[in-house]
């Protein structure tokens, strides 16, 4: 129910943890969302919230993740968890980026402490290779202000990929023909892929030829 906080905790400890969470499941038909606080490297604390009129809400099932502060790669996927200063109102907030990035990245945040007890999510205004911009938005069902005191919020970004070209996507064993460029072993695995990270492009052409 609503204000009923439930331990997520973290085994091993995550030092200085970006944490997001959202419901899983869809018991209840009201608008509802999860609020978070108490952060720390050993777990953090969920709830859920409907408007400020109706509070009673059925049981549903959370979903969370956390990962440290950080810079790092997902796969081939560059990735940025960033927590904001106790900082983020009712006003767009600027979080910057790293520079990673080469494209706007897909964003994950979640408010990180309850500082503000009316009921609010969090909003985008924009993103950009280089920062994206969030404010807290209250709801008006209880009353008419939305001014939202400071939260620290955690931010994820990720990278996106888009797919170049869906003609052709193979894993080709050594063995069956010629590649160019070559492979390193004898029975190496080679995957063309629809596009490389290693070119400002997203392209990358290959030339074989297959006996079978």
């Amino acid at each position: 129910g609503p204000n009923r906080w439930v331990d997520a905790v973290f085994n091993p400890p995550i030092p200085n943890p970006v944490c997001l969470s959202q419901i899983q499941s869809h018991n209840g038909g009201d608008f509802c969302k999860t609020r978070q606080r108490n952060a720390s490297p050993n777990g953090f604390q969920i709830t859920m919230e409907e408007d400020g009129v109706d509070t009673r809400h059925k049981q549903e099932v959370y979903g969370w993740v956390a990962l440290p502060a950080a810079t790092g790669v997902f796969g081939a996927l560059h990735y940025e968890a960033v927590l904001t200063p106790d900082a983020v109102t009712h006003a767009p907030y600027r979080v910057a980026l790293s520079g990673a990035f080469r494209s706007a990245p897909a964003i994950f945040a979640s408010m990180q402490t309850f500082d503000g007890g009316d009921p609010s999510a969090l909003r985008r205004t924009d993103t950009s290779a280089a920062s994206v911009s969030l404010f807290v938005e209250e709801e008006t069902c209880s009353d008419s202000e939305q001014a939202h005191t400071t939260e620290v919020v955690g931010v994820l970004a990720i990278e996106v990929t888009h797919q170049i070209d869906s003609q052709l996507q193979a894993t080709l064993p050594a063995g069956l023909g010629d590649l160019m460029p070559p492979m390193i072993a004898e029975h190496d695995y080679v995957h063309i892929p629809n596009g490389s990270p290693s070119t400002r492009d997203g392209q990358v052409q290959y030339t074989f030829s297959c006996s079978n």
